[in-house]
């Protein structure tokens, strides 16, 4: 749950190694990846629980008398969605203490002018920016290869160093990976607001602000632009 609203618990937040935009981005993203090991590691737990339970239930099974078996088992289910409910109660609280720990959302950086309603998810998206920021950070491998060809036709040498250096142009590539800027859960919400054809969104003319207008009301404004002679 917290990955999905962009929260990161207090055992996977790093410190940035400096204090610019490229060390809190990087240290981010480490937190996250130390997010998805634990949940990964936690799921594989969980597997193997599940795997231990059901043995045990075919061995009981086998040595009480059904009656007691099925007593056995509505007690268990009883003390289990006790100690579900505590639990859950504990972690709700403490998510709720991440998020009210967070830093508030840059709500000046969205005007919405529409009759959407915005949730607190979908401002603290548009305030990254546009619908169409890039939401992966790398470089497109086709476009460098092309210039690095062009750059190496250039070498004015042997066939073996131009070689050389396409060798190891492209073990420096696949030594690289894309970086997703975006959570799973902020991606959805981007799309759906891509698939919202009732609305317009845009930059607006002075400030990095991003704008929401209804799309009649946008459709309207720019046919008086183009009729003003």
């Amino acid at each position: 749950m917290s990955r999905n609203r962009n929260i990161l618990p207090t055992f996977a937040k790093v410190r940035p190694p400096v204090h610019t935009k490229k060390g809190k981005e990087e240290a981010d993203a480490c937190g996250r990846r130390l997010l998805k090991c634990a949940i990964d590691h936690h799921h594989s737990r969980i597997h193997r629980f599940n795997s231990d339970i059901t043995a045990c239930k075919e061995i009981c099974k086998t040595r009480l008398h059904p009656t007691d078996f099925d007593a056995l088992l509505e007690k268990i289910k009883s003390l289990s969605r006790a100690k579900t409910e505590t639990k859950r109660t504990l972690l709700d609280f403490k998510l709720q203490r991440l998020e009210d720990s967070r830093p508030p959302t840059r709500t000046r950086w969205v005007v919405n002018l529409s009759n959407r309603h915005l949730s607190p998810e979908e401002k603290q998206v548009l305030s990254k920016g546009r619908l169409n920021f890039n939401v992966q950070r790398g470089i497109n491998r086709a476009e460098f290869l092309a210039a690095a060809e062009l750059g190496i036709s250039l070498i004015d040498g042997p066939e073996e160093v131009k070689q050389t250096a396409r060798t190891n142009i492209v073990g420096a590539l696949s030594s690289t990976h894309n970086h997703h800027i975006l959570t799973t859960g902020e991606k959805k919400i981007l799309e759906g607001l891509r698939k919202d054809h009732s609305v317009a969104i845009l930059s607006s003319d002075k400030g990095r602000s991003t704008v929401v207008m209804d799309k009649v009301e946008y459709d309207q404004k720019a046919l008086l632009l183009l009729q003003d002679s």
